[in-house]
């Protein structure tokens, strides 16, 4: 092959060529699991492919391979039409910006006895990747790759890679360009050189879908290979631009605050189709910078987004208003909408309905139901007791009286006073609109005369074209997470991102078919032994919990404490409600901030249990007690607590709330006096708990992460690392609860930190 001809070739691949994928035969430009079969020096990158699942043949051999890698290592098992069961070992680490490893290749069938061995070292920059390797054993060589980026994206990458055969002085010589204007589909082409001047010429194509990533590569048909990979990072590939784009956004559904991305095989079998807030707002944020996005286009349709999550949303569009003061944010309001929903659309240019459909602007309330006759008549009582001070801690109330107390209507009045506050002040500041007065005199509004009340401002018959409602052409983009490398996050800064969802008990709640769905003990303590052997010092906790059990809280509190002695800096967000044991496990936290739209506080406990002596009695149904020494049918759900236990049982409350007015005064550095004032059980909202000390700062999560930044002089970006709070036991997928009724020991009374009753919250 001349000279003349290979520039023409080389030239035409620029131009032509449309690749999505990284070359997986380059040894600096090396992002996934298949670190494993290359530069072992590249296996501590962030954000690294969970898996890969590949087949090859080359001059007519056939074989099959998967590989799962993480952070720092890699485990890979080989089949081959020689019968040869390969295992492949990786592991490596980085010393600064320089990645170091070896990797490890044995035949376990023992067919050929063969080994070799990878030790590799890496460098890379956002412009420039490094890469050398050497190889012992089977084959003795050594390979020096180069990848640059001379656009500082993906948009371009050059690869090339230099190979020394010590043995036979034979060199051979990989060259690759490639180019990404899309993302889900790409072609590829690679030229490789070999010493005694023979040419191989490859090409393929790529597909990406939201979970995998699919490669096929051609030489001839005894030549090419297939392969499979979980994405590198959820995240955009910067490379996708469209020089005027509109971003549709449909928000709709259930989000979970914060769900790894699944990895591995299970992203093929069981793909996670909940969908993460953060990553919607961490993409979102990415995107109102984006000087090529022209405007917004967002469809809300029935979801379960809470204020705290909306008011976040709403703030980055205000921030996209004023960083693109001539861009356009549309909503359209697909159906029948509440105040919540109105509340994020009131940051809008403009605001679509469709005829026939109607606002509902109610304000925040709901319904208390009390259960404490109709259990008196099937015999059944609620025992549940507080410390006396404790006169908010109102949660059980619906056991034990029949209407709601003059504080527990205080305590729900005064924080879902200053949440509607919140919401009517910030709807007037942006639409000039007096929202508590136009829904006094008319609740349920029409969209014709929503639009004459300035409420919207188009009243369709059906959806048009998004692009009507802007000025200018533009490609409409949906706001979907794609692949992205990493590239970007060589140098990032690591910030470790826990959440803690749910009540606070022993148990997890998972099942086989699900995450935890409470803050377990057990879970939080495995975690805790991964944060210890991590090298992230900072860590996030995102807490959205309306309490649950006291001892498991002062597990976590103290575990909380035990990271704090290895000089790991804990910072807690608040999301929607985190109050009683959901403040409990916070409290001791470097800094604590939380949403406007938090409930927060209701520093108190109760606890108690449910009797059927009363139930035992009607059906005549009788029983004996056996046991020795004292208290032993304390906690019987067949006896009613007698004067003496219902003494000793206030007696033990009262010291729970003594600790945990303890804790919280040290945690805060605040005088125990001081902490007993504003406690009582009761609830406050997130900047009431700034002015009282509780917390530190109100804002977005966003706000906070750019706090932390300050903070610790970080001035590189954030990349997040994900530590999952799962339990350690599977449980079964169903509750056996109910089943304690008839064993011989009922379940002990809890003492319990819970912030509200259980009741139907209207907005």
């Amino acid at each position: 092959m001349n000279k003349k001809l290979f520039i023409l070739f080389t030239l035409l691949f620029f131009f032509f060529s449309l690749s999505f994928s990284y070359d997986y035969l380059s040894y600096s430009n090396n992002d996934g699991a298949s670190s494993l079969l290359f530069n072992p020096g590249s296996s501590f990158l962030k954000g690294r492919s969970g898996d890969e699942l590949y087949f090859n043949m080359v001059n007519g051999f056939k074989t099959f391979g998967y590989i799962g890698g993480g952070d720092g290592g890699g485990l890979g098992i080989e089949f081959n039409d020689n019968k040869q069961w390969i295992l492949h070992f990786n592991a490596g680490t980085n010393l600064g910006s320089i990645g170091i490893g070896f990797n490890y290749h044995y035949d376990i069938s023992k067919i050929s006895k063969e080994w070799w061995g990878d030790g590799g070292a890496f460098w890379g920059n956002s412009f420039l990747r490094l890469g050398y390797t050497a190889q012992w054993g089977k084959t003795k060589d050594m390979i020096a790759s180069l990848t640059l980026r001379p656009l500082s994206n993906s948009i371009l990458s050059l690869s090339f890679d230099y190979r020394y055969f010590y043995e036979t002085y034979k060199k051979d010589l990989f060259t690759s360009i490639e180019i990404k204007p899309i993302q889900n589909l790409g072609l590829f082409g690679n030229l490789h050189y070999v010493d005694d001047d023979n040419w191989e010429l490859r090409g393929g194509i790529s597909i990406f879908t939201e979970h995998n990533y699919f490669v096929g590569e051609y030489l001839d048909k005894d030549n090419f290979r297939i392969n499979r990979e979980s994405p590198v990072n959820n995240n955009t590939d910067k490379a996708y631009f469209n020089p005027n784009r509109i971003l549709k956004i449909d928000i709709s559904g259930s989000y979970g605050i914060v769900i790894p991305p699944t990895k591995g095989l299970m992203s093929i079998l069981m793909p996670n189709k909940t969908r993460s807030y953060l990553d919607l707002i961490l993409k979102l944020n990415e995107q109102i910078a984006n000087k090529h996005v022209k405007g917004f286009y967002i469809t809300i349709k029935d979801n379960e987004l809470s204020l705290s999550q909306l008011y976040e949303i709403r703030q980055l569009l205000k921030k996209y208003k004023k960083i693109n003061p001539k861009g356009k944010i549309v909503f359209y309001l697909a159906e029948n909408t509440r105040l919540k929903n109105y509340y994020l659309a009131s940051v809008g240019n403009k605001i679509i309905m469709n005829n026939g459909n109607n606002l509902y602007l109610s304000g925040l309330g709901g319904e208390i139901l009390f259960y404490k006759n109709i259990l008196e008549k099937f015999g059944v009582k609620g025992e549940f007791y507080r410390p006396e001070a404790c006169i908010y801690k109102s949660a059980t109330e619906p056991y034990t009286r029949d209407s709601a107390s003059k504080e527990m209507k205080e305590n729900y009045n005064n924080v879902l006073g200053k949440l509607y506050s919140q919401i009517i002040n910030d709807i007037q500041k942006d639409k000039d609109l007096d929202i508590d007065t136009i829904s006094a005199k008319k609740g349920f509004i029409y969209a014709e005369e929503a639009k004459k009340l300035g409420l919207i401002t188009d009243v369709v018959p059906y959806v048009k074209d998004p692009k009507d409602y802007f000025l200018k052409k533009a490609a409409l983009v949906d706001l979907k997470w794609k692949y992205k490398d990493n590239w970007g996050s060589f140098n990032d800064h690591d910030l470790g991102i826990i959440s803690l969802s749910g009540d606070i008990s022993e148990s997890s709640g998972n099942s086989i078919f699900s995450q935890a769905k409470n803050i377990s003990g057990k879970s939080y303590k495995n975690l805790v032994e991964r944060i210890e052997k991590s090298k992230i010092n900072e860590f996030i906790i995102l807490v959205k919990s309306p309490g649950g059990s006291a001892e498991i809280s002062e597990r976590i509190f103290q575990l909380t404490e035990l990271l704090k002695s290895k000089k790991k800096k804990i910072y807690v967000y608040m999301y929607d409600v985190a109050g009683s044991g959901g403040y409990y496990i916070s409290a001791n936290a470097h800094k604590i901030w939380a949403s406007p739209f938090t409930i927060t506080g209701s520093i108190g406990v109760l606890g108690g249990k449910f009797s059927i002596e009363g139930l035992l009695k009607k059906f005549n149904i009788g029983k004996s007690s056996v046991g020795a020494g004292q208290n032993n049918n304390f906690f019987s759900a067949y006896n009613d607590f007698n004067s003496k236990e219902k003494e000793q049982f206030i007696t033990f409350l009262t010291e729970t709330y003594d600790i945990f007015i303890d804790r919280v005064a040290k945690s805060r550095g605040l005088e125990k006096d001081y902490v007993r004032s504003i406690a009582k059980g009761k609830i406050y909202s997130a900047s009431e708990g700034k002015d009282i000390k509780l917390i530190d700062g109100v804002g977005t999560f966003l706000d906070y992460i750019e706090e932390i930044k300050e903070e610790n002089h970080i001035k590189k970006d954030i990349h997040f690392k994900y530590f999952q709070n799962s339990g350690n036991k599977i449980s079964l997928p169903f509750d056996i609860g109910l089943a304690n009724i008839f064993m011989m020991k009922p379940k002990e009374p809890k003492v319990l930190m819970l912030m509200e009753p259980m009741f139907i919250f209207n907005y």
